[in-house]
């Protein structure tokens, strides 16, 4: 759940109701943020040999950089942009037909970026427009199996639109989305 209260449900499950965040519009805001670790900085736990399985990974590299400037185009206008790269790679040992025992390493890199942008046209009416791209890259294989490598891909767009309309009777609101998936796998 990575700390994302549940709003109904429990532990295992239930709906997360989250928001999209609007550009603020008093001044523009920029955060530019990274980090990075690997195992060679730390003992996570006690490993006595090198992992030929990627599910015991005792030696890794994470890297993560995003950054997310947003800001005021006019008074009643504005605009957001946030983008974000999350990257690992995973050495292990890989244990050729003939018995040899050699480095191969899996990858793994999983991007977002995003872009927003808020109107309002008159104090009782919003409108949004926004934009995702997330790919997604692995590199993979099982251990005891020759030529077992695969990587799996994924390219996802994401645009929507939002209209809100207040009036004293009520909120009209009106979404249109579009999204599309490419997962691929190649073995």
């Amino acid at each position: 759940s990575s700390n994302i209260p549940v709003k109904y449900g429990n532990f295992l499950g239930g709906v997360v109701d989250a928001e999209l965040v609007d550009p603020r519009l008093d001044r523009w805001h920029a955060v530019v943020e990274g980090r990075h670790t690997q195992s060679e900085w730390h003992n996570l736990r006690g490993v006595d040999a090198d992992s030929d399985d990627p599910v015991n990974q005792p030696r890794f590299r994470t890297s993560k950089v995003q950054a997310m400037v947003d800001g005021p185009m006019s008074e009643r206008a504005g605009l957001l942009f946030a983008a974000s790269r999350l990257e690992s790679v995973i050495p292990l040992k890989f244990q050729e037909l003939d018995g040899a025992l050699r480095d191969k390493d899996q990858y793994r890199s999983n991007e977002n970026v995003f872009a927003r942008m808020l109107v309002l046209p008159s104090h009782d009416l919003r409108i949004t427009l926004d934009g995702t791209y997330a790919p997604y890259f692995e590199e993979r294989w099982r251990k005891g199996w020759d030529d077992s490598e695969w990587v799996l891909s994924n390219r996802a767009w994401r645009f929507g639109g939002s209209a809100e309309l207040e009036r004293a009777w009520g909120l009209f609101a009106g979404r249109l989305v579009y999204s599309r998936n490419g997962f691929s796998r190649d073995a």
